[in-house]
């Protein structure tokens, strides 16, 4: 996934919904997690700690401006489309080695490193600098491993999104039919029917293979590069965009308690089965929607102060002294990313 850093403006101080509301109102039961507590204290910290970075003016989203990574210049139409190929594509962008330890996916273009889903990004821009076709729903809806390969490769022919390639080929086949069957090839047409809902958008975006999950983890993200481009407006505040370097972080604050089956897991890096990781998000969901309702801060602004901080709490080295949730946080630095094998985050 990629949710990069925010700027200021006036909104903070502006009447949010209850998140608990919007949740509910989006079809999301953030309550079902028995495996896994919350601290509630550490979450009035964390929101304390998140308020107290927001000056006066406000928050406001980033703009997704980088023309390295965004077609910017295009019309709207192309540039929804590719934000939500994209993000059909945004999850699993790591493997395990030969060794067994947990590697990021990386890949070399133009002679530039790129890691993630930032690689993700890059190359899909220079996919649509290279063939427009990239945004097109015919295109999308034929697509076919080898395809997706002379896509996605980078300088040496090696593609970093091969994990999970079928699950990725089928998420924009899926994307490409649906558009086609449902909304004339576009994407922003969808969103001209979500006129502004939030509820309505995760409801619509949702019948796409790639935006199924439980805790519309894709689709929430989708929505904030959109609603950021300046291509769509929600009457409701975002919801956080649950994921595992989100999850890792709260786990390591010791806002998340997991029993000690769940924390063993966790601590040896095993994969986790489909119940243990949705209680994990799960639980993490509710605990932002906490921290939402106790600061009053966007539930975007609140994932991504969460997101940015990944490259401080980092799996091998954080930099506990840097992290500005260090004064509440338990430092459970034993607990690594949640792994799952997962086409949702």
């Amino acid at each position: 996934m990629s949710k990069q850093g925010f700027g200021l403006a006036a909104v903070v101080d502006a009447e949010v919904s209850n998140p608990y509301v919007i949740a509910d109102q989006c079809g999301i039961d953030p309550f079902n997690h028995p495996r896994v507590g919350i601290d509630w204290k550490k979450v009035v910290s964390l929101a304390a700690t998140m308020r107290a970075t927001v000056p006066s003016t406000g928050a406001r989203a980033y703009s997704w401006n980088d023309p390295k990574f965004w077609s910017t210049g295009e019309e709207r139409w192309i540039r929804s489309q590719l934000l939500t190929v994209g993000n059909a594509l945004n999850f699993r962008f790591w493997r395990r080695s030969d060794h067994g330890d947990v590697e990021p996916m990386a890949g070399i273009l133009d002679g530039e490193r790129h890691t993630g889903s930032m690689y993700m990004w890059r190359r899909l821009r220079l996919a649509f600098d290279e063939d427009r076709s990239i945004s097109s729903a015919e295109f999308l809806a034929a697509m076919t491993p080898t395809s997706f390969d002379a896509l996605f490769s980078d300088d040496d022919g090696f593609n970093p999104l091969s994990v999970a390639i079928d699950e990725r080929v089928a998420n924009l086949r899926d994307l490409g039919e649906g558009l086609l069957t449902h909304w004339d090839g576009r994407f922003s047409n969808l969103l001209k029917e979500a006129d502004g809902s939030l509820p309505r958008f995760v409801a619509l975006s949702s019948r796409f293979r790639a935006f199924d999950d439980p805790l519309a983890k894709l689709t929430f993200v989708n929505g904030l590069m959109q609603k950021g481009s300046g291509l769509a407006e929600f009457q409701e505040q975002l919801l956080p965009a649950i994921d595992y370097q989100i999850v890792k972080q709260l786990l390591r604050q010791g806002v998340l308690a997991p029993d000690l089956e769940l924390s063993a897991k966790l601590v040896a890096n095993a994969y986790l089965d489909q119940s243990e990781a949705l209680e994990l998000r799960t639980a993490a969901m509710d605990a932002l929607l906490g921290g939402g309702a106790e600061s009053s801060l966007p539930g975007d602004y609140i994932d991504n102060q969460l997101w940015r901080n990944r490259v401080i709490c980092t799996e091998t080295a954080p930099r506990c002294n840097d992290c500005p949730f260090s004064s509440f946080c338990s430092r459970d630095i034993d607990f690594q990313r949640p792994l799952q094998i997962t086409r949702y985050y």
